[in-house]
């Protein structure tokens, strides 16, 4: 698949939605032009511009207009479809994580110590005694993404989370919005990250593709309207999207989102 013609971020893309109620503000609410950034750890292969805040659409398709011209729709989907794909385990156990990698993973007491190929070993320590809450991290090992070179971490601070990303052999992090999707050939990855409710950390898609084992992020869209519950690969160049509307009766909805090439 060749996302190159989209180089920019879903910062570039128009989410047309058909509700228009405005969203209640909290004081720790992170604000769209403040999430699609640049992450601070691989830079995009590209600069990027904020996403520009979406209209709600209550139609049954909603449409993501790219700067380059191209379109692409969401297209609704079943929940039969979505159960079909491969998904992320959900199991919170680390123990279980860190016997699937094969000695190289070990948990003591607050510190997680992984072993890298090249004969280093990376120590990640949690804090949760430290007064100061921007101190406050727990790292938990989420075990290696299957088939590829990384490992991956679910970091939580004080009122917001993030995942990590790293590489088996180099150490090198990478911080995503979620927890990681292989695309089935192995070229592209997919991250998810829905936060309707308390907005204290990104709510949207990123997809990343693997160059030479490294995450360059090819593009980011912070949406407004729905939170991105969890994204399966239908194929190689097509998302299923389990969404959640957080409207007066909660709905569970289901779209497809075919990447342009």
């Amino acid at each position: 698949m060749n996302l190159y013609p989209i180089l920019l971020t879903l910062g570039g893309i128009s989410l047309i939605s058909c509700d228009s109620s405005p969203q209640k503000a909290v004081k720790t609410r992170v604000e769209p032009h403040e999430v699609a950034v640049q992450p601070k750890v691989v830079a995009p292969a590209t600069s990027a511009t904020a996403a520009p805040a979406a209209r709600i659409l209550r139609s049954e398709t909603d449409t993501l207009r790219f700067r380059n011209g191209s379109i692409a729709q969401l297209i609704p989907a079943r929940e039969a479809e979505f159960a079909r794909l491969k998904g992320i385990d959900t199991d919170t156990t680390e123990q279980k994580y860190i016997q699937l990698a094969e000695g190289r993973a070990q948990r003591r007491s607050d510190a997680l110590l992984l072993t890298l190929t090249n004969g280093r070993t990376l120590t990640l320590t949690n804090n949760i005694t430290d007064p100061d809450e921007e101190k406050h991290v727990v790292y938990r090992f989420r075990g290696p993404l299957e088939n590829s070179d990384f490992w991956v971490l679910d970091v939580t601070r004080w009122e917001s989370g993030f995942v990590l990303l790293i590489n088996q052999h180099t150490g090198r992090r990478t911080r995503l919005w979620g927890r990681p999707v292989l695309a089935p050939n192995g070229t592209h990855l997919v991250t998810s990250n829905s936060d309707m409710e308390a907005h204290y950390s990104p709510n949207g898609l990123q997809v990343w593709s693997l160059e030479k084992g490294i995450p360059l992020l090819r593009w980011n869209r912070v949406v407004n309207t729905w939170g991105p519950e969890e994204v399966r690969w239908l194929n190689d160049q097509t998302l299923v999207i389990r969404q959640y509307y957080p409207d007066s009766t909660p709905q569970i909805k289901y779209a497809r989102l075919l990447l342009p090439k």
